[in-house]
This record gives C-alpha cells, structure tokens and sequence, in this order.
C-alpha cells in the first residue's frame, strides 16, 4: 500500500532496534554531506536549518518519536532533513522497521491515522492499531520501477508503502491478503466488460454435411375397430383402463434414528398383552404352581411329614 503519493514497490527498510522515550524527540541534524557517496552535492545551509525547524514543530505537534538522518541529496533525489520515524501519536503507534521519510509526511501519516485509519480499525477489528508494518519507504529510484517515467515520491523521502497493521489486542492483518481489488483492477474489469458487450456476436457458418432421405416407414395394413356386445347388454361407453403403478413408491427421505427408535417402542408397547389377558394368564400360572407344588406356607408338615405320619398312624 502505497501512502502520500508513492508507488507500491521498493525493497523494504534494514530493521533496527527501536528504544523507547518519554516524549517527542529531536536530536540536532548534520551538516548537509551527501548521504550515499557519489557526486559532492550538498543542500544550503539555509536550506537545511529551515527543515530542521520545521521538522521540529510537526515532531512536536504530533508527539512523533523519530531519529535524525543526514541530509540526503543524489541528482533530483533526496531531502534536506530526513528522518527515521520510530513512534506516532500521544496514543503511540509504531512503525517496524522505521522509516525514512520527511516531516510533511510526518503531518501527513498523522492525519491520516486520526481521521481514517483508527476509526476503520475500531469499526472493522474492535480496537486502534498500535503498529504498522512498513515495506519501503525513501529510495532513489523511478515509479513503478520503470527506467522512462516520472520520478517516484519514493525519491523524495515523501512516501511510505504499508504492509499490514497489528491492533492492540494482537489482531494482525495483512493488506495484499486481505485488502482485495485496487481501483486500477476494478477500473480495467468494467473496460474489459464494456468491450465484451460491444463485440458482436460470432455467426456460426453451416456445416456442409450431406443428409441422406429418410428412409421409408412400412405401415401395417389398417384393421377395423369392431367391438362385439352381446344382446340384451346395455351399451355403455367403455371406460379406459386405470393406470397400474409397476415402481413401488420412493421415500422421501430414510428416517432418522431417533424416528426409528421411537418406532420399535411403539411396536413393543402395542406387542404386550391388555390387563385382562395379563391377569386370565397369572391366574393360571397360579393354578399350575398350585397343582405343582402345595403350598405349605400355613406351617403344616410338609409332604414328606405327613406321608410318615400316616404310615405310623396304620
């Protein structure tokens, strides 16, 4: 995501570690020695003290946490009081790795922050962000890479390109995943659509194929409808056959388990016997027992007993 201006692209920013601070702060800038080598061009004194003071007064406003760079000056590229952007906001968010970029885009990421960016945060991810992820920020180079084209905002420390954003809860999202179609893609969807549309339609040619006639049918010779009713018969219209299904019927669907389950205690509780049947059917069970086995709960003797007892007695 390019921001400001700049191109996406660029090679990414060397990582270095960030040190935390109390406040906003400014260390003083370098002399305007050229940043790179090459050839001995230098930005004016006045030149840079006037960035210098400017610079100071947007770290200030915008409670901006930053590292001074030398002066960059290479053919048309450079600016005369860079800086490496470590933390944003009075509510801090950090950019890893730091880029190196001018104070205006300093003013520039500052506004965008409070009047975009946080808002959406809220709204889409239910919290701020608290650090962004940079891809490439300051480099001497043309837009979009190309040899013959306009000179990149990259050139001017005066573009930053965004690969993602974390919120403060650790919520991490990432642009080229999750940001879908640029207006360039949609915008060359419709051309390629309105093109589709104007195109006339393609006109198939006939195939040359040659068709043989048909050939002739035999018809069977023609039978005479007669229909016999036997004398006294009242003649009534015949009524046409009713159609005979030869497929059973298909369910709808195979019933679940819980259904069948509830099927087989059905048909168990409907296979018990009535009340009636279970009392005619222990009443005889009690018979049966009875004629089995006498019953000799009263104390009498038990069967054995008595038969001595009576061999006695004799």
């Amino acid at each position: 995501m390019g921001f400001a201006g700049g191109d996406s692209g660029g090679g990414a920013m060397p990582r270095r570690p960030i040190t935390r601070s109390t406040g906003p702060t400014v260390t003083s800038l370098p002399d305007g020695k050229v940043d790179g080598g090459g050839a001995a061009q230098r930005w004016s004194a006045s030149e840079v003290s006037a960035a210098m003071r400017a610079c100071k007064a947007i770290l200030k406003k915008y409670a901006a946490i930053a590292e001074p760079v030398s002066p960059i000056r290479h053919g048309v590229c450079g600016t005369p009081a860079p800086i490496r952007l470590i933390q944003l906001g009075r509510t801090p968010v950090r950019f890893d790795p730091p880029p190196t970029i001018n104070c205006q885009m300093v003013a520039a990421v500052a506004k965008w922050l409070d009047t975009s960016i946080q808002p959406q945060a809220r709204k889409h991810l239910g919290g701020t962000i608290s650090t962004i992820s940079v891809m490439s920020s300051y480099s001497c180079r043309r837009a979009y890479g190309r040899r013959k084209s306009r000179y990149s905002e990259h050139a001017f420390a005066n573009a930053l390109d965004i690969g993602g954003f974390t919120t403060r809860a650790g919520l991490d999202t990432r642009l080229l995943a999750h940001w879908g179609m640029t207006r360039r893609d949609i915008a060359a969807r419709e051309r390629a659509r309105e093109k589709a549309a104007k195109k006339p339609p393609a006109q198939t040619k006939p195939s040359k194929v040659a068709v043989a006639p048909p050939a002739p049918v035999a018809v069977p010779p023609a039978r005479p409808n007669v229909t016999i009713v036997p004398s006294g018969a009242a003649t009534t219209a015949a009524a046409p056959p009713a159609a005979v299904d030869i497929m059973p019927p298909v369910p709808i669907r195979r019933p679940s388990l819980k259904e069948r389950l509830r099927g087989s205690v059905r048909e168990r509780v409907a296979a018990r016997p009535s009340p009636k049947e279970t009392e005619r059917l222990q009443a005889y069970r009690n018979k049966v027992r009875k004629f089995l086995y006498p019953m000799s709960r009263l104390g009498g003797p038990k069967p054995k007993q008595r038969r001595r007892g009576r061999g006695q007695s004799g």
